[in-house]
């Protein structure tokens, strides 16, 4: 006899022998268990012989071995052998099986009630089965005749005498069992196909719509389900329209205007949004969404007539209008044009013919477009236009120049390097070829060209001092380009300073509003005007460029001094560190932080303020800074006086943004937070910069929308709305989703409507802005607004803490604890509290947020001393009696009299101080059982895993096998593997049940 019992499987190790007659038979121990969440795979061991079993339905259960599903009864002995591909639970005495893609109907013997034939079928209600015909839906009877006639989309089980159809085109019918409509509802309302308790629930859908801040709102033009998509600008809105032609959906784009009105037909296959006066429109080429193949597409300019204003040659137009440029690609890699603001060729791709120079875009300061190829570079901006000499140049620019400049290919001391500086209008006012750049003049490889950095408004002052660039060459001699004659002067004393000095003390990285420039010498550092003649005497150590007027300066005898704009020194008050902060105001902190000082230089006055301990840096555009005292936190100003008083959980959060074209960033405003709901939750609010509360703390979420510059905020509920920057509610918070389309308009959508239905079709619940959980036999939906619960039961009666409603009857399953709210209850006890709001039950420790009352107990981990190291779960029963406190993992929920409990078994690696698992090996094997109703060990934990109970049988993991035990923990079906490799199906007394052939092998 073979007595070899090895499982030719890797993983799987033996249990046990066992013996019958002289036949061995082996289970697998258990190895990590694959839970499956379908209904008929509740769970199923990775090397059990059963592949999966069902909890007992109809007085059958059904299991799968080697993909096939068949059918064992409860009290063990098997129905129908293992045949069909697909199987679903007894229902009104048959079932649903799949045969050879096909589905039928079976008895309790395995006979066909109903021959297959379906598609598709669901299980018997009500007397009538849904089935698939052909694509179609419709109701059998158990003779399998047509009871409603299949020409539904889909549909459900019947509850009760009615169900739920799909007629198609998002319209779903209430019928009843004659196939007679009861209610048929349109599109804008979607039925649950399953109805518990006899509700149907139902979800009332909202087209999005447009809406102003001033209130003026108009419906979404052309298909709502393209709003996505919407953008509104110059007046104009993109809008598309959906038709079926030869049985497709084909979707056009056009334009309307802000009363819905069209402007421009929906005609183009796509479209973009208008931007000085043109939109990129792609012309139809018959295809159902658009253009079928992008390379091949046609593309061109329109106006805001629809008129196209370019030739219809281009395959991709970038909408690049804010600049007043469009490129425009050419189909067969011919490279392409450039398009001004009126759509006119500023460029084209024959200014550079041959295919491997064609023109390319590359980096450029913001504002600017580069174009190089052929040898050469275009350089754009708007309607200006200049080209260049040089093939690779790198650009930079100011306020009011750009400089490009090309290193030479020889990196030889003596070669030159090339440059150009134009002016913003574009005229050329320097370069390499100039005379003034020839002979020594000329740039080499090593030398430097740089522009003043220099903001947009310059006043008369500023460009008297400061010039447009300047010339490193060598270590020995510096020169700069004038602004007012951009002519090159130069001065023996200047020499290129130190990289050190240059920029960690020039500040060189912020644009100039002012002067004079510093400038260096081998005497110190000075500052010129632009000129070149002296403002400041070159007799300092250090230098910064001059803001507000002034200067920050260290003489030779390494004193810091402070120079105004005329260059006179004024010392500084001693142990300070300042900054400047207005026109010759100065702020500054005392050495130990503990004060603020400010310091007026023309008058020389000192103001001392005290500073909170927690003060960090003011910001100089900010005025203010967040600080902290007693846990709280508020804003004080640069001498530390408390300007929004300390009241917030959090740190106030500057918020700073670039409003505007041109614009340079700023603070905008202050977001501010408070802690609710036990300090697991906060609500956020809106300060002004200069502190002053437009918005409290009553918001889940506030971002700053930059591009339309406005506050886009979320109440506690999730819903969005729209605040101006000073507090004023444009858009209440009221919608699911919202969308600035541009120009001060928002799409927005309202929040799905939920409600339930009764079976003649009415409302139950009339919708409401809430979602719906049914939850077991919970006879309430808990729901949270604003942190308060709010109770709705089954007809739309709404209980709260102010207003509350008595229950219907007085029991478990309408009691509620904070866990229903998100809310975690203290860690000593958990309150129960009825419909009504009165307290039913205080349980002693924490019952977890997925724990119900289930048959009259619930679990919950009970509280204990802050010194013990017991961590142990309860039960407890309706009437707060304790039934028993266990040392085991987890009790689930109790079901036909029986709970499932899960208990570690072996010792894990302990902790000194505490009898806590170490953090070396951490894996504890665990066993299932049963506890009673009372609380007491009804089966004991010898299972790897358990299922609950259902008709008084569940399914368990035995020796790595699927089985099904009785009430009383006996083994009335298990599997194993027949001389480990064959399964097998055995009863009881490990009788085998199937296959048949296998009980008649004497060896193996």
């Amino acid at each position: 006899m073979n007595t070899d019992c090895r499982v030719p499987r890797p993983s799987l190790s033996l249990a046990s022998l066992w013996f019958r007659s002289s036949l061995f038979l082996c289970s697998a121990l258990s190895s990590p268990l694959a839970w499956a969440d379908a209904h008929c795979e509740v769970m199923a061991a990775e090397h059990s012989a059963i592949d999966a079993m069902c909890p007992a339905e109809g007085g059958m259960v059904s299991f799968k071995v080697d993909g096939l599903w068949g059918y064992i009864d409860v009290q063990g002995k098997l129905s129908i052998p293992p045949q069909f591909d697909a199987a679903t639970p007894f229902s009104e005495g048959v079932a649903a099986v799949q045969s050879n893609k096909l589905w039928g109907f079976v008895d309790r013997s395995g006979q066909w009630v109903v021959p297959a034939k379906f598609s598709d079928a669901r299980s018997f209600s009500s007397g009538l089965a849904a089935a698939e015909w052909e694509g179609r839906w419709g109701y059998i009877d158990k003779a399998g005749q047509w009871v409603v006639a299949p020409k539904y989309n889909a549909a459900s089980q019947f509850s009760g005498e009615v169900a739920i159809v799909d007629e198609g085109y998002q319209r779903d019918v209430m019928i009843n069992n004659r196939g007679e409509v009861i209610k048929r509802f349109g599109p804008e309302v979607s039925v649950s196909k399953h109805g518990p308790f006899g509700l149907f629930q139902a979800t009332e859908k909202f087209h999005p719509f447009l809406q102003k801040a001033d209130g003026r709102q108009m419906p979404f033009p052309g298909a709502p389900q393209y709003g996505h998509h919407f953008q509104y600008a110059e007046g104009l809105a993109l809008a598309a329209k959906a038709t079926k032609q030869n049985g497709q959906e084909t979707i056009r784009w056009g334009a309307v205007d802000s009363e819905g009105h069209w402007v421009i037909p929906a005609q183009f296959a796509e479209l973009t949004a208008f931007s000085q006066g043109l939109a990129v429109a792609t012309l139809d080429d018959g295809s159902p969404t658009g253009c079928a193949q992008p390379q091949s597409c046609q593309r061109a300019l329109i106006d805001k007539k629809g008129r196209i204003v370019t030739a219809a040659r281009y395959t991709r137009i970038s909408a690049e209008g804010r600049e007043g440029l469009y490129q425009a690609t050419l189909p067969d890699g011919r490279g392409f044009d450039l398009l001004s603001k009126a759509g006119q060729v500023v460029l084209p791709a024959s200014t550079c013919p041959e295919k491997a120079g064609n023109l390319y875009s590359t980096s450029a300061p913001a504002g600017w477009h580069l174009f190089r190829g052929c040898g050469k570079s275009w350089l754009l901006s708007g309607a200006v236009l200049m080209e260049s000499g040089l093939s690779n140049p790198e650009v930079s620019a100011s306020a009011t120049h750009v400089l490009l400049v090309e290193d030479p290919l020889d990196s030889a001391e003596a070669a030159i390097k090339r440059f150009e500086l134009f002016d913003v209008t574009g005229r050329l006012v320097l370069s390499s070829e100039s005379p003034q750049m020839q002979g020594d003049n000329a740039l080499r490889s090593h030398d430097t060209i740089e522009l003043i950095p220099v903001a947009t408004a310059l006043s008369e002052e500023a460009r008297r001092h400061l010039p447009v660039a300047s010339i490193f060459q060598g270590d020995e001699r510096v020169r700069l380009v004038s602004r007012d004659s951009h002519a090159l002067i130069d001065n023996a004393q200047w020499v290129p300073p130190s990289t050190a000095l240059s920029l960690s003390f020039r500040h060189r990285e912020d644009p100039l509003t002012e002067g004079p420039w510093p400038m260096y010498t081998r005497q110190g550092w000075g500052a010129i005007d632009n000129r070149g003649q002296w403002i400041v005497a070159p007799d300092y150590r250090q230098l910064t460029t001059f803001r507000h007027g002034m200067a920050f300066a260290r003489d030779a005898t390494g004193e810091d001094v402070i120079l105004d704009h005329r260059g006179r020194p004024h010392a500084l008050p001693a142990g300070q560190r300042f900054e400047r902060v207005g026109a010759f105001e100065l702020l500054g902190i005392s050495d130990d932080g503990r004060e603020s000082v400010r310091f007026n230089l023309q008058t020389q006055e000192v103001q001392h303020a005290p500073r909170p301990d927690s003060l960090q840096e003011v910001d100089v555009e900010a005025k203010l800074a967040p600080a902290e005292r007693g846990g709280l936190w508020g804003l004080v100003d640069r001498e530390g006086t408390w300007v929004v008083p300390a009241r917030f959980a959090g740190r106030p959060e500057a918020v700073t943004a670039t409003l505007g074209e041109g614009s340079k960033k700023k603070l905008v405003g202050w977001r501010t937070s408070l802690a609710i709901m036990d300090n697991t939750e906060r609500l956020h609010g809106w300060l002004t910069p200069e502190g002053r509360e437009v918005a409290p703390p009553l918001y889940s979420a506030i971002a700053l929308d930059e591009k339309a510059g406005v506050l886009l905020i979320s109440d506690a509920a999730g819903l969005k709305g729209v605040l101006s920057l000073d507090g004023r509610h444009m858009i209440e918070p009221a919608y699911q989703n919202l969308k600035s389309a541009g120009e001060g308009w928002y799409l927005l959508e309202k929040p799905d409507f939920h409600g339930l239905l009764k079976a003649d079709g009415e409302w139950a619940w009339t919708p409401q802005p809430f979602p719906l959980f049914f939850e077991g036999e919970r006879p309430f939906f808990a729901l949270r607004r604003l942190g308060a619960p709010l109770l709705f039961d089954r007809d739309g009666r709404i209980s709260t803490a102010t207003s509350p409603l008595a229950p219907k009857q007085d029991s478990p399953q309408w009691w509620w604890s904070p866990e229903d709210f998100g809310r975690a209850s203290p860690a000593q006890q958990t309150v129960f509290y009825g419909f009504d709001f009165i307290e039913k039950l205080r349980v002693p420790g924490r019952v977890a947020s997925f724990a119900r009352f289930s048959e009259g107990v619930v679990s919950f981990k009970p509280s204990a001393p802050a010194t013990s190291c017991s961590e142990q779960i309860g039960l407890i029963d309706q009437q707060g009696r304790v039934l028993g406190r266990y040392d085991y993992a987890e009790i689930g929920a109790m079901q036909g009299g029986f709970a499932v409990f899960d208990q570690a078994i072996g010792k894990p690696p302990r902790h000194e101080a505490c009898g806590r698992m170490a953090t070396g090996n951490q894996t504890r094997s665990t066993r299932s059982g049963y506890l009673d109703r009372n609380g007491r060990v009804a089966i004991p934990a010898r299972f790897e895993a358990a299922g609950p109970f259902s008709e008084k049988r569940a399914v368990v993991v035995w020796r790595g096998n699927l089985g099904l035990i009785d009430t009383q923990g006996k083994l009335l079906v298990h599997s194993a593997w027949l001389c480990g490799r064959e399964p097998v199906v055995l009863g009881p007394g490990e009788k085998i049940l199937w296959p048949e052939a296998a009980s008649k092998k004497t060896k193996c």
